[in-house]
């Protein structure tokens, strides 16, 4: 797998927020310091780290778009009611 470190934080960042070092090695069950600096040397990320990230983005997607969609269906059933009921 060929995941570049600066893809690797962004990845990391957008599903674990910024807490994402701490929260992510201790998912990892790696020290965060080891973690920080293997994404600062020019060493290749390890599979099984980038497989972990990757598959917490598929979920947060998946999830995300269950709540666009209800978001979406609200947002219809809001418009087709009469403007009066919607102060109610």
């Amino acid at each position: 797998m060929n995941l570049e470190a600066d893809e690797f934080i962004k990845f990391a960042a957008y599903v674990r927020g910024s807490d994402w070092r701490n929260t992510l090695s201790a998912e990892l069950k790696v020290d965060r310091r080891s973690l920080v600096l293997l994404l600062a040397s020019d060493e290749p990320i390890p599979d099984r780290f980038a497989n972990h990230v990757l598959d917490k983005i598929e979920d947060k997607l998946l999830r995300d778009s269950f709540s666009l969609k209800a978001f979406r269906n609200k947002v219809a059933r809001i418009k087709d009611v009469p403007l009066q009921r919607r102060a109610a």
